[in-house]
């Protein structure tokens, strides 16, 4: 005979359940500030074939990626729609996402100066 899933072990479940999402949804404001921070970053890298540094790029375009990376740490701190996360952390992605994205510099400018682009 089968036997079914007791009430106990189903609440225990479901509580389990609700406990992993609460845990998915406190990560959000982590991976959201990732994913906006290396963005603007890769801009950096993609619009231009040698170094990121070799020129400067246009006024609109340092604008537009400092609004919009102060607006998604100010989101991430006062936690506007997604839970806040601590300014220590905010500026540890910040950081992180620039040290990465902009190390991949070196690797592309290399596999463009070995194809002559």
């Amino acid at each position: 005979m089968c036997r079914g899933i007791d009430e106990e072990t189903r609440a225990n479940a479901n509580k389990k359940i609700q406990e992993l999402s609460q845990e998915g949804y406190r990560i959000l404001p982590v991976v959201m500030s990732m994913l906006v921070f290396t963005s603007q970053f890769r801009v950096y890298i993609v619009r231009e074939r040698r170094h990121w540094w070799s020129s400067l790029p246009s006024k609109a375009i340092l604008i537009a990626s400092l609004a919009t990376i102060a607006g998604f740490a100010l989101l991430g701190v006062y936690g506007l729609i997604i839970p806040p996360i601590a300014l220590h952390q905010v500026l540890f992605i910040l950081g992180f996402s620039a040290l990465f994205t902009l190390s991949l510099d070196f690797p592309k400018y290399y596999v463009f100066r070995k194809l002559g682009l």
